[in-house]
């Protein structure tokens, strides 16, 4: 008969199991490589004569996109987005937009400072997007540099409940994977009582 001592060890053991299968679910993902800015150069397009950088820097949630652009003195607003695809081939309705550039006669130098809430540095730098500037408001279609933005995640990290997968296309959820790891996690932990409660006494 199994005495009561050895029940209760065995309930601490699936207990101690358990709560460690919990941590390792809850546990935050160790940081991303993408905490440091990406620079990535905006180069002619069509041979218009404006080039320059872009400069992508994680904030909270979102991302800091700071852009230099320069070359022939032109006037007048510049619409600047970031767009799915790359330089060769890129959907032309825009993502995100980002402030407007506006050059000087002067210096023919542009600046542009935004900080885009909708999406992490992890994910654009996990799938093919560019920033475009384009000629003008009424010219859309006509565009000065493109900027291809670097893939550099090679691994999508995972954390805690409710943890997502950046992607082109969004967030995915992964609870499924969370919730059959728990489940695992489980009848690992009770098969573990069974065996140490019904295991031969000396």
């Amino acid at each position: 008969m199994v005495s009561i001592q050895f029940v209760r060890q065995g309930i601490v053991l699936l207990a101690v199991w358990l709560a460690a299968c919990l941590a390792l679910l809850v546990s935050p993902a160790p940081a991303s490589a993408q905490d440091e800015p990406v620079t990535i150069d905006l180069n002619e397009y069509d041979d218009s004569g404006s080039s320059g950088t872009a400069t992508l820097s994680p904030e909270d949630e979102g991302t800091r996109v700071e852009i230099s652009l320069g070359g022939d003195a032109i006037t007048g607003d510049h619409p600047i987005h970031i767009h799915t695809g790359t330089c060769d081939n890129f959907d032309p309705n825009p993502t995100f937009p980002l402030t407007t550039v506006i050059l000087s006669e002067v210096n023919d130098r542009g600046l542009s400072e935004t900080t885009v809430e909708d999406v992490s540095l992890v994910e654009l730098t996990a799938a093919d997007w560019v920033i475009l500037v384009h000629k003008s408001s009424e010219e859309l279609d006509v565009y000065l540099v493109c900027g291809e933005i670097e893939r550099t995640v090679k691994e999508i990290p995972v954390s805690g409940v409710g943890a997502s997968l950046p992607g082109a296309s969004g967030r995915v959820t992964v609870p499924l994977i969370l919730i059959g790891f728990a489940m695992a996690c489980a009848v690992v932990a009770t098969r573990s009582l069974r065996l140490y409660v019904l295991r031969p006494r000396g």
